[in-house]
C-alpha cells in the first residue's frame, strides 16, 4: 500500500510493482502495474477533457449563450469521473477504467458540442 501521494501513472505502476511484480508476493501479478498505469492515464485523460469542457462552458457563459443542456451533460461527466476516482481506492481496475473511459466520452461530447457553438472549429 502507498505511504505517499502518487501523481503520475508511472509512479503508480512503480508502486504497484513493489508487491505485485515481486517473488515475495503471495500471488505474483506482473500485469497489475501496467494495468494500473493505463487506468491512471485514463483518469488523467478524462480529467483533462472535462477541464477543457469547463473552460468552454465558462467562455460560453461570458457570451450569454444558452448552455443548459451542455451544463447538465458536463455535470454528468464530472460526476462519472468523480465516482471513478473514488472507486480507484477499491483497486477494481476494470471498473475504474470503464468509468474513466465513460467520463472521457461524455466529456469529449460536451467539449465538441461547445466548440461548435463557440465557433472554435
Amino acid at each position: 500500500m502507498a505511504t505517499k501521494v502518487i501523481y503520475s501513472p508511472t509512479e503508480t505502476a512503480n508502486l504497484c510493482s513493489r508487491c505485485h511484480d515481486s517473488i515475495n508476493s503471495l500471488k505474483p501479478s506482473p500485469e497489475i502495474p501496467a494495468r494500473a498505469k493505463e487506468t491512471m492515464m485514463a483518469l488523467q485523460q478524462a480529467g483533462y477533457v472535462i477541464n477543457w469542457g469547463g473552460l468552454l462552458l465558462d467562455n460560453g457563459r461570458r457570451w450569454n449563450l444558452s448552455l443548459n443542456e451542455a451544463t447538465n451533460e458536463f455535470k454528468t461527466a464530472e460526476e462519472t469521473l468523480r465516482e471513478a476516482r473514488v472507486k480507484w481506492r477499491t483497486f477494481d481496475l476494470d471498473a475504474v477504467r470503464k468509468q474513466a473511459d465513460e467520463a472521457f466520452i461524455k466529456g469529449s461530447k460536451v467539449k465538441d458540442e461547445l466548440r461548435k457553438k463557440l465557433g472554435s472549429e
